[in-house]
């Protein structure tokens, strides 16, 4: 596994995580996580009150 930074045509910032045979752009992953962590928080603090 390694770790490649780079830029796309739009000047993006992209964090791909590489395996043998897959890759993972970590920056939508963080950002598809964080987005399910606060929908999730918002949902238990709707159940809870």
């Amino acid at each position: 596994m390694r770790i490649r930074i780079y830029r796309d045509e739009a000047y993006s910032r992209h964090l791909d995580l590489i395996g043998t045979k897959w890759s993972l752009d970590l920056v939508s992953t963080l950002a598809g996580t964080l987005l399910l962590a606060g929908f999730g928080a918002a949902l238990w603090a709707q159940l809870v009150h």
